[in-house]
């Protein structure tokens, strides 16, 4: 099980950075939640179809959090701020709120939490190559924590 995690994250991690790239937003937009399904499924955590709709429901949510990426806010004249990135890792996290009838309230908190402070810290790396391959690994690496 731990071998499928890292394959998962790192899948996250490298489709999220391709998503950054001059390769096309649609890599992440669409290849994250694709990886957040097929990680849940490969968890056992899809017994029914009910647990199945929320997992889809999820993915989709994702899918729209991260096609909006960093604009929650405004978007500012000199950059983005860490605080843009935060709320970006909240509103991403915030989509596996939609399996909460089957998960654990929380896990699902605490994913939130930690994604969101955590996407915002890491605009304080000063290796730009690293911070989007991390939020991508930071989306799948926390799923578990849902279940």
């Amino acid at each position: 099980m731990i071998l499928v995690w890292a394959i998962a994250t790192g899948l996250g991690a490298v489709l999220n950075h391709m998503g950054g790239t001059s390769c096309g937003t649609k890599w992440r937009d669409i290849g994250v939640p694709v990886v957040f399904v097929g990680y849940m499924a490969t968890m056992g955590t899809i017994s029914g179809i009910w647990q199945a709709v929320s997992v889809l429901i999820c993915a989709g949510a994702l899918g729209s959090a991260l096609s909006t990426y960093r604009y929650f806010l405004p978007k500012p004249s000199t950059g983005y701020k860490w605080y843009h990135y935060a709320l970006h890792g909240f509103f991403t996290s915030l989509a596996a709120a939609f399996y909460l009838p089957f998960g654990n309230l929380i896990g699902v908190l605490v994913r939130i939490l930690v994604v969101s402070a955590g996407m915002g810290a890491l605009t304080f790396i000063p290796w730009k190559k690293t911070q989007e391959p991390l939020r991508g690994a930071a989306l799948i690496a926390t799923v578990p924590w849902i279940v």
